[in-house]
């Protein structure tokens, strides 16, 4: 789960990483384990946006991830 500050994160072009780029990050790395998965999904976001570790989001950002077994 996840609220909309992922997919709305945006570029200094103002283009918003969206549900697309997401989904296709998901399938890339959908089978790492849930605590291995958290990370690189902020990592990515934080390299989209190109912001620096501390610098505020204009939207806020949760995400929840969870293994099932």
């Amino acid at each position: 789960m996840y609220t909309d500050g992922v997919t709305e994160t945006a570029n200094p072009s103002d283009e918003r990483f969206g549900g697309e780029r997401f989904k296709e990050f998901i399938k890339a790395r959908g089978d790492q384990p849930a605590d291995a998965f958290a990370d690189p999904v902020l990592q990515e976001l934080a390299s989209w946006s190109k912001k620096r570790s501390g610098r505020a989001n204009k939207d806020d950002l949760a995400l929840i991830v969870v293994d099932i077994a």
